[in-house]
């Protein structure tokens, strides 16, 4: 074999091997944000589980599961200046840490808000630690995404987001400012939630 043909193979060699190791932590990144969101929906499903289990069983079920508060903005239905039907329903749903016997830890918290004819879902979900992972947001209006998933880590960062079924693991300013805007949402809800506690 001729000198540069052993040059040409070893600067090949040399260019697949670069690729390949750079690629790998793409790669496992990618993996290990899989498993992640996979976790994430195991305890998302255990916790539903859960709450239909209050809202739709027995009796007995009902009195032994979860707590879960609601707090109805508007409940009469007065017309809003400016907007007609607006009205805000807020549900903490929640049960006890370990061996403590009052309720305190969030499961979830969900936002049903009704402005005009436009409806608009949230929901706020929590790990076994009372971190948040998981947020949703569905809305029934011309506006886009209809659909927004994000998950998070430690409830300190997120990782991934969702919209109408596209995921993204790397994040714009605007996405970063979304991301911002529900953890301030998020912020004000458990300090609601903690103060109905007290």
């Amino acid at each position: 074999m001729s000198r540069n043909r052993i040059l040409y193979n070893l600067g090949f060699s040399a260019v697949a091997l670069a690729l390949f190791v750079w690629s790998g932590p793409s790669i496992s990144a990618q993996e290990t944000a899989d498993q992640k969101v996979e976790e994430i929906r195991k305890i998302y499903a255990e916790t539903s589980a859960k709450i239909e289990k209050v809202e739709k069983g027995s009796e007995e079920e009902r009195l032994s599961g979860i707590a879960v508060n609601e707090l109805v903005i508007n409940k009469t239905g007065k017309s809003w200046p400016a907007v007609g039907t607006y009205k805000v329903v807020y549900r903490f749903y929640y049960d006890s840490a370990g061996e403590d016997p009052y309720p305190s830890r969030l499961l979830k918290i969900t936002v049903n808000t009704q402005s005009a004819a436009r409806k608009y879902f949230e929901e706020f979900v929590y790990d076994h630690s009372g971190k948040l992972m998981f947020y949703l947001e569905r809305t029934e209006a011309d506006e886009m995404p209809e659909e927004r998933r994000i998950y998070f880590e430690d409830g300190v960062a997120a990782f991934r987001i969702i919209d109408d079924g596209k995921a993204r693991d790397k994040f714009s300013e605007e996405d970063e400012i979304i991301i911002n805007d529900v953890f301030a949402t998020e912020s004000t809800l458990s300090g609601i939630f903690e103060a109905t506690l007290n």
